[in-house]
């Protein structure tokens, strides 16, 4: 069972493809998260970096080389780089195995291969979302929780 998205909860769609942003938009519009949207690596970076957002979907195939996938690679180093946490779905219609390994090799949270189909996107992003939010209640209670020699004395 997957957790309920919250408002709060923000998504970056990252596709160079104005008609792809906008349907994942609209698949998503029910969801009470952010959508944020951007067509390239650069404004991919600059909207990550101020509004860190939990879940990011990423075309690999992103300007100024469509057909090739240096950029989205490098988009999802520099996002893991700012924020391992972030769970990063690598989105692309480059149907080959090895992009997918390598995208996962890389950090990548999950793969997914155009062409979109809305609803198992949104089942993928609010599964990252409930892995998010499961990891960050887990490292809060680590830290609040108190230490064996605390809790029982020393034995």
């Amino acid at each position: 069972m997957t957790r309920q998205a919250k408002l709060g909860d923000a998504i970056l769609v990252v596709d160079d493809n104005e008609d792809i942003r906008k349907q994942i938009r609209w698949g998503l519009s029910k969801e009470p998260y952010e959508i944020l949207l951007a067509s390239d690596a650069d404004e991919a970076l600059r909207l990550f970096s101020r509004k860190w957002p939990q879940v990011v979907a990423l075309d690999l195939g992103l300007p100024p080389k469509e057909d090739g996938t240096e950029e989205g690679f490098r988009c999802l180093r520099k996002m893991l780089e700012l924020a391992p946490r972030s769970k990063i779905v690598v989105i692309t219609g480059k149907a080959d195995r090895k992009w997918a390994l390598q995208a996962i090799d890389a950090g990548a949270y999950d793969f997914y291969t155009k062409p979109l189909d809305v609803g198992e996107l949104r089942v993928i992003i609010n599964r990252a979302l409930h892995v998010h939010s499961l990891e960050s209640e887990n490292r809060r209670l680590h830290k609040t929780a108190p230490s064996p020699d605390e809790q029982f004395g020393i034995v």
